[in-house]
C-alpha cells in the first residue's frame, strides 16, 4: 500500500470504478439479454467468415466463461488477490470480444467501452490506469463531437435532440417554429458542447470545469432522452448515468486536480504494461479511420452520427406477406413496396439498436431475402457515406439477387449468417 495520500485515494477510486463498470456490464447485459443468445430470428452475422459454422453452444460457452470472470472480479475486489482480479478483467474483455465476433450486433458502444476499461484494469498499474481511463473518456467526447460535425447531423438527429430539449423548456413550443437556419445553429451546440468538455478535461487547471460541464451534458441528455423527453430505451439512459459516476471518480480528487509525485514511475515498465498501452493506443487512434470511411461507426464513438452509409430493404406487398406475423408490425408504408424497418425490429427484440454499419445492414437484409422464396420481389437501396459539408450521397438501387452478389464484393468483412438452419416457418 502506497504511503502517498493521493495514490491511496486513486486506488480507492479505481476500486469503486471497477465495481461500477462491472455493474454497468451486468445491468446492460440483463436488459439486452436476448441479444447475447441465439433464441431469436434476427440474423446472426459473425465478424469473420471462419465463424459462420460456430455452433449454438458457442454463446453458452463464452457466456459462462464471462460470468465466471465477473465472479472472479468481485472476489478480487473483495480481497481474493490482485492477480485474480487482473486475470478476470482480461478474461471478461476477451469473452466480450468473442461475443462481438460471433455476432457483430453485440458490438454496442457501452460494451466496447467495457472491453477497453477491462484492458486498462487488467494490464496497468493504478496511476497509469487512471491516466489512460481519463484519456479514453476525453477521446469519447472528442470523437463523438467530430462525428456530429456534418450537415446531416444538423438536419436530422440534431433536430430530433433539439425537439427533445424544446419539449423540456417552458415555452419550448415557440422555439420549435424557429427558422431552419437558426435551428441548425442550435443543433450545432451539441458537438460544440462535447468538444468544450473534451478540451477542458485535458488540463489540470480546467479539469474541474470540464467535470462540471460533463455532468451538465449527461444530465441534459438524461432529461432529453428520458421518459420526460424522447423516451429512449433504458440502456442509453443507464450509460449516461454511468458517465456521471465515472467522471466524478476520474476527474476529481487530489490525483486528478493537483500535481502528484510519480511514485509509481520509479518502477520498471513490464512487458504486460507495454502491450496494454500499445493496444489502448490503437483503440484510441482507430476512430480516425472512420473519417476516411474505413472504420466502423460505433467503435469510433460515432454517437448519434448521421453521415454513415445506409441500407434499406423494400419488399413487394405480396412478398411481405411471407414474413412471420411477429415481423409484420415492422413493415412501413402501404404502397406497392413496403420498407422493412430492421432497427425497430432490433429494439423490439433486444431493447438495443441495430449495428449501424452498412456492411452489417446489408448482411441482415440479404439474409432475410434468402429466407424468402427465390421469386421474392424486392428493392434494396444503399446510400454512401454523406459528404460532411454538403450531405450528398451516392445511391445504388439493387433489384435482383445477381446484383446483390456483385455488390457484396465491395465489403471486406463477413456477410454470411450463422445458424440459419434453426429458422423455420418462413
Amino acid at each position: 500500500m502506497s504511503t502517498n495520500p493521493a495514490l491511496r485515494d486513486t486506488a480507492f477510486r479505481l476500486r469503486c470504478l471497477q465495481g461500477g463498470t462491472l455493474a454497468l456490464f451486468a445491468i446492460q447485459v440483463w436488459i439486452t439479454l436476448p441479444l447475447w443468445g441465439v433464441a431469436h430470428d434476427y440474423p446472426l452475422i459473425p465478424l469473420f467468415g471462419l465463424l459462420t459454422s460456430a455452433p449454438a453452444w458457442s454463446e453458452w460457452l463464452v457466456g459462462s466463461a464471462g460470468i465466471l470472470a465477473a465472479v472472479g472480479i468481485v472476489a478480487g475486489l473483495l480481497g481474493a488477490g490482485d492477480k485474480l482480479r487482473r486475470g478476470c478483467w482480461l478474461g471478461l474483455a476477451v469473452c466480450l470480444l468473442l461475443m462481438f465476433e460471433l455476432d457483430q450486433h453485440r458490438l454496442q458502444v457501452w460494451a466496447w467501452q467495457v472491453v477497453l476499461m477491462g484492458i486498462c484494469f487488467a494490464g496497468l498499474r493504478e496511476r497509469d490506469t487512471a491516466a489512460w481511463l481519463r484519456l479514453l473518456t476525453i477521446a469519447i467526447y472528442f470523437y463523438s463531437a467530430m462525428s456530429k460535425v456534418d450537415v446531416d447531423f444538423l438536419q436530422s438527429y440534431g433536430q430530433t435532440l433539439l425537439e427533445g430539449v424544446f419539449d423540456l423548456l417552458p415555452g419550448g413550443e415557440k422555439l420549435a417554429f424557429l427558422p431552419p437556419s437558426r435551428r441548425m445553429l442550435l443543433a450545432g451546440l451539441f458537438p460544440v458542447g462535447e468538444l468544450l468538455v473534451a478540451g477542458l478535461l485535458c488540463f489540470r487547471r480546467t479539469r474541474y470545469f470540464g467535470w462540471i460541464g460533463s455532468l451538465l451534458l449527461h444530465l441534459g441528455l438524461i432529461a432529453t432522452l428520458g421518459p420526460w423527453g424522447l423516451n429512449h430505451h433504458p440502456p442509453v439512459l443507464i450509460w449516461n448515468f454511468f458517465f456521471l459516476f465515472q467522471n466524478t471518480l476520474l476527474f476529481t480528487g487530489p490525483e486528478a486536480l493537483l500535481p502528484v509525485a510519480a511514485v509509481e514511475n520509479s518502477l520498471p515498465v513490464s512487458r504486460r504494461e507495454r502491450l496494454t498501452k500499445a493496444t489502448l493506443l490503437l483503440a484510441l487512434l482507430f476512430p480516425v479511420s472512420e473519417w476516411f470511411n474505413r472504420g466502423d461507426v460505433w467503435p469510433s464513438w460515432g454517437l448519434y452520427a448521421a453521415r454513415g452509409a445506409r441500407v434499406r430493404l423494400y419488399l413487394a406487398s405480396e412478398t411481405a406477406r411471407q414474413l412471420p406475423n411477429d415481423m409484420q408490425p415492422f413493415l412501413q408504408g402501404g404502397g406497392e413496396y413496403r420498407h422493412l424497418d430492421v432497427h425497430r425490429w432490433s429494439f423490439d427484440l433486444f431493447t438495443a439498436p441495430s449495428y449501424p454499419q452498412d456492411r452489417y445492414q446489408f448482411a441482415v437484409a440479404t439474409t432475410i431475402l434468402n429466407r424468402l422464396s427465390p421469386e421474392a420481389e424486392f428493392t434494396l437501396t444503399h446510400e454512401s457515406t454523406a459528404n460532411r459539408w454538403t450531405g450528398k450521397r451516392t445511391k445504388t438501387t439493387l433489384t435482383s439477387r445477381e446484383e446483390l452478389e456483385a455488390f457484396a464484393s465491395r465489403f471486406a468483412l463477413n456477410l454470411q449468417p450463422r445458424l440459419e438452419s434453426r429458422i423455420t416457418g418462413w
